[in-house]
């Protein structure tokens, strides 16, 4: 038995559906284009998100629908399966991502509320690939051997907020604001990854040798969702020519959330250097489990600098999160709601971060009087803790490709007495190297006595990934 545990907790988990970037969210409205640098000011209906002291700003009330956002995603994996391998996505997504409607008080003096509903992130991944050997002898060299190899995983991720969001001018320099946000979280994942050896018959065949087939499976499939509560505290300082903001977001508070989990691991005929290896097979449905998910404290600072003399606008955000603690994400032992059915270790997974600092700057330029061009850059570095993480092989882990991304924008708003309309563009990308294989196909072993896998060889850190993607914005609001 004990040997047994062993072998299970070296299994690792590839449940990547679960961003480790913060600033991946992109909302298709001005602030968008300015790549979200507009903790400082001009974050428009986004001061809900970006900073809660900018939604009095807004001196009117309206109606914002950000009707579309058209986005193509292309990742790339260079030996995900081992040396030699390949494996690409593609992803086509449409859907609305920005719904709000604000309204200045006229019973409180210079204060406004708003309330939003809105796609904070949105991940799906659907890779799969081969690996076929013939003429290899890894059980047995008296007779030829076939191997395959198999993988597809499966992945979607959403996270909606719903936000309630209150701001008030406490003088022409001052405003004070926050935001109670609730955090809906879905994941949905699924991994398959099996291998197998079929013995060649041959002529020269030892007819005292049988014919057997050696199979090792790990399958696992997963379903969890998350409510969260959120606060944001904003505070901004407005000057002649220049304004400055501050924004806290405190950590996530859990509220109630729950998960499936289905995972199975099994082994038949396995031979190393002629002794047999037992077989085993090990599986566990837990349902209805503890499962949560955490966003880190972060402290965003940001300014803005205009001139009444030029048409331009100068835009800088930087935002300082947290460290997370590992701590379990998803815990068979605890009940997630009454009908828990409970589980163990062997379908626990772990979660935490490092702490990180990511920086936004943006420009825009008035073409005309209601005519303006944006531009902006921000940088989206991934705090997940996988590949710092020294207990990485001991308990399941959100294993993550720990890629960092960046984000170019650009775009137009024009506005048309009182309607505002905001077309642009998204170009995001990031490379990594060295990273470790998702499962080593390509140079396999019967049995490996450290790591307790059989019909794989070792992880290397040779695998390369790439991600770039095009974001179309659209959207239209109306103010009354």
């Amino acid at each position: 038995m004990r040997k047994l545990l062993l072998v299970l907790l070296w299994i690792p988990l590839f449940a990547w559906a679960q961003p480790g970037n913060y600033w991946t969210n992109s909302f298709n409205t001005e602030a968008s284009l300015l790549s979200g640098s507009v903790v400082g000011g001009n974050a428009e209906i986004t001061a809900i998100f970006y900073n809660p002291a900018g939604i009095a700003d807004i001196e009117e009330s309206r109606i914002d629908l950000n009707a579309s956002l058209f986005n193509l995603e292309h990742k790339k994996y260079i030996n995900p399966l081992g040396e030699g391998t390949e494996m690409e996505n593609w992803v086509f997504k449409v859907f609305p991502r920005f719904a709000s409607y604000l309204f200045q008080s006229k019973r409180i003096k210079h204060t406004s509320f708003q309330v939003a509903v809105f796609n904070r992130n949105s991940t799906q991944t659907s890779i799969y690939n081969r690996v076929r050997l013939t003429d290899t002898n890894l059980s047995n060299e008296l007779f030829d051997e076939e191997y395959t190899g198999l993988f597809d995983l499966n992945s979607k991720f959403d996270d909606y907020w719903g936000s309630f969001g209150w701001s008030t001018k406490i003088n022409e320099h001052w405003s004070i604001g926050t935001s109670i946000n609730v955090s809906v979280q879905s994941l949905s994942y699924s991994r398959s990854a099996t291998a197998n050896i079929i013995p060649v018959d041959k002529e020269s065949f030892i007819d005292s040798i049988p014919l057997v087939s050696s199979n090792w499976q790990s399958y696992e499939k997963l379903k969890a969702y998350n409510w969260r509560l959120i606060a944001k505290l904003g505070v901004l300082y407005r000057a002649k020519h220049w304004s400055a903001g501050l924004n806290v977001t405190l950590p996530s508070m859990r509220l109630f959330g729950n998960a499936d989990v289905n995972k199975t691991v099994s082994q038949t005929n396995i031979y190393h250097e002629g002794e047999f290896i037992d077989d085993f097979y090990h599986n566990e449905y837990p349902r209805f489990v503890y499962f949560k998910m955490q966003d880190p404290l972060s402290i965003a600072f940001g300014l803005r600098y205009f001139s009444d003399k030029i048409r331009s606008e100068y835009y800088f955000t930087m935002e300082y999160f947290m460290g997370i603690k590992e701590y379990k994400s998803i815990d068979p032992t605890r009940k997630g709601s009454t009908k828990s059915e409970y589980g163990s270790d062997f379908s626990a997974y772990n979660f935490g971060n490092r702490q990180i600092i990511n920086f936004a700057i943006g420009y825009k330029l008035m073409l005309k009087e209601n005519l303006g061009f944006l531009s902006g850059f921000r940088t989206d570095f991934n705090p997940y803790i996988q590949g710092y993480n020294p207990k990485f092989w001991e308990s399941n882990s959100f294993e993550n490709l720990n890629l960092d991304l960046f984000h170019l924008t650009g775009g137009v708003n024009f506005v048309y007495h009182k309607a505002a309309f905001v077309v642009g563009l998204q170009h995001s990308f990031g490379y990594k190297t060295n990273q470790a294989e998702f499962i080593n196909f390509a140079e396999p072993v019967a049995y490996n006595e450290e790591t307790k896998l059989a019909l794989q060889g070792s992880r290397n850190n040779n695998m390369k990934y790439s991600y770039a993607s095009l974001g179309f914005y659209f959207s239209f609001s109306v103010s009354f």
